[in-house]
C-alpha cells in the first residue's frame, strides 16, 4: 500500500520533458504565454520538477528512516556485527573442542 501511494506521488511529480513540453505549448497556444518565454518556461518547469523529485526523495528516506528506527530493526551493520561475534564464537567452541578431546585421549592413556 506504501509503495502504491509512494509510486503515484512520484507519478504525480514527474511530468517528463515531453509531457511538459506538451503542456507548455498549449499555454502558448492558448496566449497564456509568449512564444518566446517558451524555452525559458520549460526550463523553469523541468527543474521545479527535479527539486521537488529531491525534496520527495529525501522526505521519504527520512520518513524510512523514522520508521524503521521506531521499529527497532536491525540495521546491515548490526548484523554484521552479530555475524563476527557468532564466527568468533564458533572458533571459540571450536578450539575448546579440540582441547577437551585431546585432554580426554591422554586422560584415557
Amino acid at each position: 500500500m506504501l509503495k502504491k501511494a509512494v509510486l503515484a506521488t512520484l507519478g504525480a511529480l514527474t511530468l517528463t520533458k515531453e509531457k511538459s513540453q506538451e503542456w507548455v505549448d498549449q499555454l502558448v497556444k492558448r496566449g497564456e504565454i509568449a512564444k518566446e518565454e517558451a524555452p525559458d518556461f520549460l526550463k523553469q518547469l523541468v527543474k521545479r520538477g527535479d527539486e521537488a523529485r529531491i525534496e520527495f526523495d529525501r522526505r521519504i528516506t527520512l520518513a524510512v528512516k523514522k520508521f524503521s528506527e521506531s521499529m527497532d530493526f536491525a540495521t546491515k551493520s548490526d548484523l554484521d556485527q552479530l555475524r563476527k561475534e557468532m564466527e568468533r564464537l564458533s572458533k571459540k567452541v571450536e578450539k575448546m573442542s579440540r582441547v577437551g578431546a585431546k585432554r580426554s585421549r591422554n586422560a584415557a592413556k
